[in-house]
């Protein structure tokens, strides 16, 4: 029955190509998703041959379609999910793992966490890039500003969403900030690190290689001080996150490690936004970008 509706509903000229979709469809499911499945990848990439070979039959099975025929509007109905899917598939399958910098402080450079990063050293940080991380391609419509710092007693960082944050719910629940990081040149465990404008916070550590293991949701970071600002401009903050909390120790100056940086942006409109492309899963590691502890 599914064979013989190919030409019943979208007429003889349509019907090889809508065939050859669906053939594909259900090969790249049953032969590479579900491999993904235990991975928990919420989009997986898939082989870029074959997307594009999805986009050429849509193509053609529209033009060999009379534009005003009932076949033609049952065509748009089956149509209209692939185009997003289709450009979220290309825009996955050019993504290239983005490097980002995190400043040094200089000797006799401080960082009073107050909140206002006024100090000349936050200057000389690079800002990181926000990106869709489900792969849509847009720029954030509340683009946010984030810096990172380094010295030889932990990681700084100044975040500047320029809304007026949700507060007073939990902290899944209020806007707030996500940051992973993956210590070493090895980067076997993935540490998070969770915070709202109200001091919620969570911290938990996960092993993700050589096989992943349970979450430790109570992390303990010795040290870890935050301070926020809410006011007419949004909302700003400072933080400290001492190398105490990480097994792998401190970074080496000029060493990489794979980074993601998440906004959560809960309140109306919403939106999410981050530095990596993770495809509906933030703890989605592979496809974490870098962040190099410049000299």
């Amino acid at each position: 029955g599914l064979d013989e509706h190919w030409a019943l509903f979208y007429g003889e000229k349509a019907a090889p190509f809508l065939r050859e979709f669906h053939q594909i469809l259900k090969h790249e499911l049953m032969d590479f998703y579900h491999s993904l499945a235990e991975r928990k990848v919420a989009v997986p990439t898939y082989p870029a041959k074959a997307i594009q070979r999805l986009e050429d039959l849509l193509a053609s099975a529209e033009s060999s379609i009379s534009p005003d025929s009932v076949e033609m509007r049952r065509f748009k109905v089956f149509s209209a999910p692939w185009a997003e899917n289709i450009r979220v598939q290309k825009a996955a399958q050019s993504y290239k793992l983005p490097l980002y910098s995190a400043a040094r402080l200089r000797p006799g450079e401080t960082v009073n966490l107050d909140g206002l990063a006024d100090e000349a050293c936050w200057q000389r940080a690079a800002k990181v890039q926000f990106i869709d991380p489900n792969g849509g391609g847009q720029a954030p419509d509340y683009p946010i500003e984030a810096k990172l710092l380094w010295d030889e007693q932990g990681i700084y960082g100044f975040f500047h969403s320029p809304y007026p944050p949700l507060l007073d719910k939990t902290l899944w629940f209020n806007s707030g900030y996500e940051l992973f990081l993956m210590p070493g040149d090895e980067a076997q465990q993935n540490y998070q690190f969770a915070f709202d404008a109200q001091n919620n916070q969570y911290f938990g550590k996960q092993r993700m290689l050589p096989l992943p293991g349970p979450v430790d949701p109570n992390h303990k970071v010795p040290g870890w001080q935050l301070k926020s600002r809410v006011d007419e401009q949004g909302w700003r903050l400072e933080f400290h996150l001492p190398y105490a909390c990480f097994e792998e120790g401190p970074p080496k100056a000029g060493q990489t490690w794979r980074f993601n940086l998440v906004s959560n942006k809960l309140n109306l409109p919403k939106e999410v936004s981050a530095s990596s492309l993770t495809l509906g899963n933030h703890h989605n590691y592979e496809k974490y970008g870098l962040i190099r502890f410049e000299k």
